[in-house]
């Protein structure tokens, strides 16, 4: 058949040029699936390969995992400001009690000025937006 050519078909010599085109992804990783074989022909925005997504499936998971870990120690934290905040009330009752008692000789002035000194001890242990 050399030097013949099929019916229907023509042969000629010359030279014939192909448009390559690079195609790179935002994110580097593993290819997980290729969808087409060299040769084909695709349409733009056609979807040629699927990049593997077990590695940023695991740090978004470790991500949220961070998050979670904030909200409990923000939740541990509000709640600690609460018992202080308690603690600070208590302690401003006693005072208010103590002073009342004394007021009327049914309690000491070392009472007192030991409720006094508790009170501002909790005052100091809150913090200073309360």
């Amino acid at each position: 058949m050399a030097g013949r050519a099929l019916a229907g078909l023509a042969t000629a010599n010359g030279r014939m040029e192909v448009q390559r085109i690079d195609i790179a992804t935002k994110l580097a990783g593993r290819v997980a699936e290729i969808r087409v074989k060299e040769g084909d022909f695709v349409e733009r925005n056609t979807l040629v390969a699927r990049l593997d997504s077990a590695e940023l499936l695991a740090q978004l998971a470790a991500a949220e995992a961070l998050v979670q870990r904030a909200v409990a120690s923000i939740g541990r934290a509000e709640a600690e400001i609460a018992v202080r905040q308690a603690e600070h009330n208590l302690s401003e009752i006693e005072m208010h009690r103590a002073s009342e008692l004394e007021q009327r000789a049914a309690g000491t002035k070392a009472e007192l000025e030991r409720r006094t000194a508790q009170h501002l001890v909790w005052q100091s242990a809150l913090p200073e937006q309360i």
